[in-house]
């Protein structure tokens, strides 16, 4: 074999085992490959297997998922369906148009729409808006698109059937481009509109009865008043005669009772009716509290001396001044007061005042009467009730105790009542009085207590005269008052006296005339008296800027004639101009102490108290009281230990062996409430 062969022999074997070799190594591959495909078969068996299984469960949890869907769906559909509100989705876009996103069926139903209009139809809705309310929405839409704040509006639609209410309410939620998405709800409030329709029709009914109610009490007690100041004023006028005797005394005394006992029961029903108009008010001002205490003594021990009742008023030492609205809490006490002693027939009655704290005092009026039985206490207080004692005595309306309790309460207290049948009753309240500084109180200047002096005579002879001018629009208001005034005049007259009917001739004599005094009528036709008073003092203030050209009057007093002289009308009436008020009818002697001290005018009086200079010092008083009875300074003793006035001035009456000063002395300390003078003369402190 030659050497070119052997070497192809050897290419050959070199060729075949390279093959072979890359064949081995192919097949290794191969090998491993499979292997590899194999693991990834199944892997991908068992992710398939996986991915089966995890398909079958999210299939199941959808399913689970969706059947909750549906039933909330229909939960909440039923709850839409169900309340009676509408509810809506409102798309505002930013180019200003408007679009429903969703309407419920109520919302359809309530204004008589189908779904499909009202989404695809705005003004088809806006549309069942009522034109008059129209213009509200429009400009509430445009707020509440503009500012994004919550949407309210109450308006009408006009449905095919009927026009009815609606409420509209909504939130905004602002969305991207300038557009708000806008949730809210319609609610039907015809029946609630229909309902506060008839209560403002009711309401006015009411108003409109009342008003009538008080336009006919105001009518009725002006028509009743004046016969009666007729009737009191000149009862007041003929009491003055000295001719009369004993039995025309009496019977004008009968007629002045009676008079004042009508003129109660008339200012009872006006109280009342102001109260149940919610009109009545209470005003605090400065009060002598101590002097108020001394007049209804005054008033009362007569009346119960004559009964042989033993009146007592106890008191403690208080400031002078107090803030209290004295014209209701005289009110209280008078009612109370006349309460115990009509209907204690035998025994005592007794006005107390006692500390309970800072400021705070307590009132009470208990008497030895009749009692009240125990099922009698409650129903007390209600209008025109009255209890079996009451009754029997065939006297007052049942109004008094209602009042008493009711302006207790407007001064910010309780009226309460103990009573046991037989041994007497025993009415109490409680009131915060504060301290009053005589040099701040304002209002009307106080007169003196007419209560405290002598009966007047007349007038001092020699005076300045003194031009008074009456105004009233009646005759028989103005003729008792003249008769009066003209029965004060000495010779030559100290009075010059003129009359005028309305404001307006008032005004007019003013003028001319220039009176020093007006007595002026607050209620009259042509021109009120409030305003000839304001007209009366603005042209007396210009006068008086002029005063370098026209000095013929130093001014003008002008007095308020009023039947209502509470304390708003006290208000308005010194807002206007007056100086001064006094009650009508008038009273004498209220009027003679506003001449004395608001016009300087001087009146003869009978003797009054012992005058101050006969009045002894406190050592003075001490040793006289050493030398009288140890029974009667132990008496006295108890009695200013207990702050017992009224039982004070039943030991002064009887004093042994009468000593005018000494009396004078513990009298004057008596009626100024001094318990500390007392207690030093019996040496106390």
């Amino acid at each position: 074999m030659s050497a070119a062969t052997d070497e192809t022999a050897r290419t050959r074997e070199d060729l075949l085992a390279q093959v072979q070799a890359e064949n081995r190594a192919l097949q290794r591959q191969l090998a491993e490959r499979e292997a590899e495909l194999r693991i990834t078969r199944d892997e991908l068996q068992q992710t398939s297997s996986e991915l089966l299984l995890s398909t079958l469960d999210l299939d199941a949890r959808v399913a689970e998922r969706t059947e909750a869907l549906s039933a909330s769906t229909a939960r909440y559909d039923e709850l839409v369906r169900r309340i009676p509100v509408g509810i809506y989705t409102l798309r505002f876009h930013a180019d200003g148009t408007i679009r429903f996103e969703y309407v419920s069926t109520r919302m359809c139903a309530m204004l008589d729409l189908t779904e499909a209009d009202a989404l695809y139809d705005v003004e088809t809705v806006f549309g069942r808006v009522h034109p008059a309310d129209r213009p509200g929405l429009d400009a509430a839409n445009r707020s509440a698109a503009q500012t994004l704040t919550p949407f309210r509006w109450e308006g009408r639609c006009r449905l095919p059937t009927a026009t009815r209410w609606f409420r509209i309410e909504s939130e905004p939620t602002p969305l991207a481009g300038g557009d708000s998405r806008w949730n809210g709800i319609i609610i039907d409030i015809t029946e609630r509109k229909l309902a506060e329709e008839r209560l403002a029709l009711a309401k006015e009914a009411a108003e409109s009865a009342s008003r009538a109610k008080s336009t006919f009490l105001a009518s009725m007690s002006h028509e009743i008043r004046t016969p009666l100041n007729a009737i009191l004023g000149f009862s007041q006028v003929l009491t003055r005669d000295p001719a009369l005797t004993d039995r025309q005394r009496d019977s004008l005394a009968t007629i002045q009772r009676s008079g004042e006992h009508l003129l109660t029961l008339i200012n009872d029903v006006i109280d009342m009716a102001r109260i149940e108009a919610g009109r009545m008010t209470v005003q605090a001002s400065a009060c002598d509290l101590g002097r108020l205490l001394r007049e209804i003594e005054a008033l009362f021990r007569p009346g119960a001396r004559d009964r042989g009742l033993v009146l007592r008023v106890a008191a403690p030492v208080f400031p002078r001044l107090v803030s209290v609205d004295e014209t209701r809490l005289r009110q209280v006490l008078l009612n109370l007061v006349d309460n115990a002693v009509k209907f204690t027939p035998a025994g005592s009655v007794t006005l107390r005042v006692e500390p309970v704290g800072v400021n705070r005092y307590c009132f009470s009026v208990s008497d030895t009467g009749v009692g009240i039985a125990p099922a009698e206490l409650a129903p007390l207080f209600e209008p025109f009730h009255q209890t079996a004692s009451g009754r029997q005595h065939q006297g007052g309306t049942g109004l008094g105790l209602v009042l008493c309790h009711q302006l207790v309460r407007l001064m910010g207290g309780e009226l309460h009542v103990e009573s046991r049948p037989g041994l007497g009753s025993r009415f109490a309240f409680t009131l915060t009085l504060l301290p009053v500084n005589a040099k701040r109180s304002t209002g009307f200047q106080p007169v003196p207590n007419w209560l405290e002096a002598g009966a007047t005579l007349g007038l001092e002879a020699g005076q300045p005269v003194c031009r008074v001018l009456i105004v009233d629009d009646e005759p028989d208001n103005r003729a008792p008052l003249r008769a009066l005034l003209e029965g004060l005049n000495p010779q030559p007259p100290v009075l010059e006296l003129r009359e005028a009917a309305d404001g307006r001739e008032a005004i007019a004599l003013w003028e001319t005339w220039q009176p020093r005094v007006v007595f002026m009528d607050m209620r009259m036709p042509v021109l009120s008296g409030e305003e000839a008073t304001r007209a009366i003092k603005a042209r007396l203030a210009a006068r008086s800027a002029s005063r370098g050209r026209d000095t013929r009057a130093p001014g003008t007093l002008v007095v308020a004639l009023t039947a209502s002289a509470i304390n708003g009308d006290r208000t308005r009436f010194s807002a206007c101009g007056c100086d001064a008020i006094a009650r009508k009818p008038f009273i004498a002697e209220e009027l003679f102490a506003i001449l004395e001290q608001r016009v300087g005018l001087r009146f003869v009086r009978a003797p009054a108290a012992p005058a101050a200079a006969a009045r002894l010092s406190p050592d003075a008083v001490a040793a006289r009281l050493a030398a009288r009875p140890a029974d009667w300074r132990a008496g006295l003793q108890a009695a200013v230990e207990l702050g017992d006035f009224g039982r004070i001035g039943t030991l002064l009456e009887q004093v042994p062996d009468p000593d005018p000063a000494f009396q004078a002395t513990l009298t004057h300390w008596a009626y100024n409430y001094d318990l500390e003078a007392f207690t030093r003369a019996l040496g106390g402190g």
